[in-house]
């Protein structure tokens, strides 16, 4: 009796490693279920390497509206998304043009880091 549970122990024990490591060797944009077999990554998500076992959302600036890919799309130039996990280009939203006032507070701040340069430029030849 103590040599079949012995010999149980042992069949089981490597099934057992294997399976916590990962049994199936699925391909990019595919993640293995732990359930017998490679499953497509769902749109919004993306697995870049293979044997992957979950996959991850598409990050801010993309999105992926097809399952079982392998990278996210780039949204549009001009365009971009709030969320992590984007479906649908409809995410993509047009970036909004930087209010007039930053634009001046840019210019008056490099002036200014300009003219400072020079005063510490002209001082530290007088020295």
């Amino acid at each position: 009796m103590k040599i079949k549970i012995t010999l149980i122990f042992l069949f089981l024990l490597p099934l057992s490693l294997l399976y916590a490591q990962g049994t199936f060797d699925c391909m990019p944009g595919q993640y293995d279920n732990r359930d017998g077999g490679c499953v497509d990554c769902p749109v919004g998500t993306f697995s870049s390497q293979q044997g992957q076992l979950q996959c991850e959302p598409c990050a801010i600036g993309t999105y992926q509206d097809e399952p079982g890919r392998s990278e996210c799309k780039t949204c549009p130039p001009g365009t971009t998304n709030s969320v992590e996990g984007s479906a649908s280009i409809d995410s993509c939203i047009p970036i909004e043009e930087a209010p007039l006032m930053n634009r001046w507070s840019l210019l008056l701040l490099a002036g200014f880091v300009l003219a400072t340069g020079f005063f510490l430029l002209r001082r530290a030849k007088q020295v």
